[in-house]
């Protein structure tokens, strides 16, 4: 498995605390099935996270000279998340702000926690016509998201792909998150599935588990193809498979009256 969405790498934000902790993550990982790794530190315009690329390069540069030097056999990946800005297409086209593997094809971004700012499709449709194609963090955590079926629907009919984090599926992020994340999965608008590792015990690395949860969901090819095939292609920068959304199964409690109300 590949696993696209870590912070795996030490001193660059609340991931993990240092070079020790950074191994021991990578051999959890190693132990649950995962061969490649894409270290994502957040990628802030400014602030405490304002990482940019040439500080992540080296960083990832060390953790597989490490990683190889402790015998764990993981290969680890430049990228980060990007905190969605309206200067992240400026940083992009710099290069200031990493896209996977540094290809300058996909980046991961994610939205602020409860809310989708305004300037927010304007920043999708520019990074597109810039070439670069948005992958969308966990937005079964935000609320707002969520809340707006419809609008989900439309940004990925227009490019925009998703990722869930695993421990939601797992429902380690509470109910109604785990509702979202079967919601968006049942109708078909997840692209990948990742870790969203922090530490060794705090949101642990490991895809294993959700694996199978996807499997019971909505069957073995689509669990294959979000752990494995998808996140593949997009390190390739092949195109990544895609599907026409379809109405979810039997939505429950809260998630029900989201439905409804995006129909």
């Amino acid at each position: 498995m590949i696993d696209i969405h870590s912070h795996l790498l030490p001193g660059l934000d609340d991931g993990a605390g240092s070079w020790e902790e950074t191994v021991e993550m990578a051999r959890v990982a190693v132990r649950d099935g995962v061969r490649v790794m894409v270290a994502t530190p957040h990628m802030m315009w400014d602030g405490a996270y304002a990482n940019r690329a040439p500080a992540v390069l080296d960083r990832v540069a060390e953790a597989q000279w490490r990683l190889e030097e402790a015998g764990v056999p993981l290969e680890i990946t430049a990228g980060g998340e990007i905190y969605l800005s309206p200067e992240t297409p400026v940083g992009l086209k710099s290069g200031e702000l990493l896209t996977y593997g540094n290809q300058g094809r996909f980046a991961l971004v994610e939205l602020p926690s409860a809310e989708v700012p305004a300037y927010a499709e304007g920043v999708f449709f520019t990074c597109e016509v810039q070439g670069i194609r948005l992958v969308l963090a966990h937005p079964e955590r935000n609320p707002a998201v969520m809340g707006d079926l419809s609008r989900v629907i439309s940004w990925v009919e227009r490019g925009l792909l998703l990722q869930v984090n695993a421990r939601s599926l797992l429902g380690e992020s509470g109910p109604r998150v785990q509702e979202a994340a079967e919601a968006l999965l049942q109708r078909r608008l997840v692209h990948f599935v990742a870790s969203d590792a922090h530490s060794v015990l705090r949101r642990a690395p490991g895809l294993a588990r959700a694996r199978a949860r996807i499997r019971a969901l909505v069957g073995e090819e689509m669990a294959r193809t979000l752990v494995e095939e998808n996140p593949r292609r997009l390190l390739e920068g092949e195109v990544v498979r895609v599907w026409e959304p379809v109405e979810p199964r039997k939505p429950r409690g809260f998630w029900r009256r989201l439905v409804r109300r995006a129909l």
